[in-house]
């Protein structure tokens, strides 16, 4: 499986790597950032989990699940972007998560 790097003008999308774990504590850890998810604040071992999981689907001959990290230039990630194929033809779950702190400024258009 080709890893999946797409860069944008103010962001970029890349494979989720195990050194984004304070960052992403500091999204999935934070009760307003996960408000609207489906998912309360998750622990730092929730996150590395969560990562490791990331790692292991972008193995996958078949990925059915892209949990990518969202980051910016300098390469933090400050959001997550999650693509999910379901089994059933033409049928997936997308979903996005970003720093509240960066909330209002377009960074999710």
């Amino acid at each position: 499986m080709t890893p999946v790097d797409v860069p944008g003008d103010r962001l970029r999308v890349r494979e989720l790597r195990k050194t984004d774990l304070d960052d992403l504590v500091k999204v999935y850890g934070d009760d307003t950032a996960v408000r609207h998810l489906s998912f309360t604040p998750r622990t730092p071992e929730q996150c590395a989990a969560t990562i490791e999981s990331a790692i292991d689907d972008a193995q996958a001959e078949n990925r059915r699940v892209y949990m990518l990290a969202v980051v910016t230039g300098d390469d933090h990630l400050v959001g997550t972007a999650r693509l999910g194929i379901d089994e059933r033809p033409h049928s997936g779950q997308i979903g996005f998560a970003l720093r509240p702190d960066l909330w209002g400024r377009g960074m999710g258009e």
